[in-house]
């Protein structure tokens, strides 16, 4: 008996230590396109770090959890190492070689993103449509992805 209490909190207190958690833990959720199981483990390990960050991408919303240590990292900097791992994100899209090089099932439908800006007053956005200031007509101005 003495020799199964001592296992049981042997057991616990390893359990506990090998849960590290994160300090300064900041969270935000954001939309990473993929498709698969595949996606999920390349996506997390992309933007693990242990005891610095971590990510949890959920396969049917395609929304991560993103829980990062604030004062050694910034949500921005593990979705840009998302986005160069092959995956278009809120905030970055995949460089195109990055995504070529996914494997058949991970290639989800890419949706581009791209400035507009009015001719007439210089204003940008990135919704298409009518100028908010002056009501024109927005153009495309560049193609956004600044990962390349």
């Amino acid at each position: 008996m003495k020799n199964l209490i001592l296992l049981i909190t042997l057991f616990l207190t390893l359990s506990l230590t090998g849960f590290a958690q994160i300090k300064n833990a900041m969270t935000k959720t954001v939309r990473i396109y993929g498709n698969c199981f595949m996606c999920k483990a390349q996506i997390e390990k992309a933007g693990n770090q242990k005891n610095i960050a971590e990510v949890d991408w959920n396969l049917q919303t395609q929304i991560a959890t993103v829980t990062y240590d604030s004062k050694m990292t910034t949500a921005n900097k593990i979705l840009k190492r998302i986005a160069l791992a092959g995956f278009d994100n809120d905030l970055y899209l995949a460089p195109d070689a990055a995504y070529k090089k996914l494997e058949q099932c991970c290639r989800y439908e890419r949706i581009a993103k791209y400035k507009y800006e009015c001719v007439m007053c210089k204003t940008t956005s990135e919704k298409p449509g009518k100028c908010p200031v002056c009501n024109m007509q927005m153009t495309i101005k560049k193609k956004i992805n600044s990962n390349k």
